[in-house]
């Protein structure tokens, strides 16, 4: 069996976020660019709802669940408005004492284990390296792509301002919002690219 720990950051891995904004031409120049994030007023209002929202762990407020893949999208904003202690993540506190709290006869450890190998043995292909099922285009990794990146992060800000609010899908025959409106998963994923974005914005300028 794996080491847990060595799977902690795989998890983390698998719905880390790309986004970002901006025009072809400022590409091609990082320092116009980054002036363009940091003067992109549309981020500042993202990030502001999604912290007032990020006070839960479920992905969404009509759900009762925790699902794995969301709760990941969302753990990093969670920790900016909520105690360490009450978020419990390995990486922000160094506490691995919780993950051997037993509940309903099995450590929480063990059902990570259990919820890895499951992904390992039924959803993931050895051809691609990936995760296969139930995933969607937008989930993925910046590091490195901002510039091949820029133009994925303007429609999905736009249509949280136009819709207030961050929701599960969109229809694909008339781009009209479904779900709850208050969708952590999304929320965490715009977060995180922003975060990223600005720190790298920040670097060029």
């Amino acid at each position: 069996m794996k080491n847990i720990f060595s799977i902690i950051p795989f998890m983390a891995g698998i719905c880390f976020p790309v986004f970002l904004s901006g025009n072809l031409a400022a590409q091609n120049n990082p320092k116009t660019l980054a002036a363009a994030i940091l003067a992109d007023s549309r981020l500042d209002t993202i990030k502001a709802r999604t912290l007032r929202l990020l006070t839960g762990f479920t992905a969404g407020t009509s759900y009762g669940e925790v699902w794995i893949r969301d709760f990941n999208t969302f753990i990093n904003g969670s920790l900016l408005v909520l105690p360490p202690a009450q978020v419990k993540d390995v990486t922000a506190t160094g506490d691995r004492n919780f993950l051997f709290s037993v509940i309903n006869d099995k450590t929480i450890l063990q059902r990570m284990e259990a919820s890895m190998e499951y992904l390992l043995k039924e959803r993931w292909s050895e051809k691609y390296g990936l995760i296969i099922g139930a995933t969607t285009i937008d989930w993925g990794i910046i590091n490195g792509f901002i510039p091949e990146a820029v133009t994925e992060l303007k429609p999905m800000t736009d249509r949280v301002i136009a819709h207030n609010g961050f929701f599960e899908w969109y229809d694909v025959q008339t781009g009209s919002p479904k779900g709850s409106g208050d969708f952590r998963g999304e929320a965490g994923v715009l977060l995180d690219a922003i975060t990223l974005l600005k720190k790298w914005a920040i670097i060029q300028h």
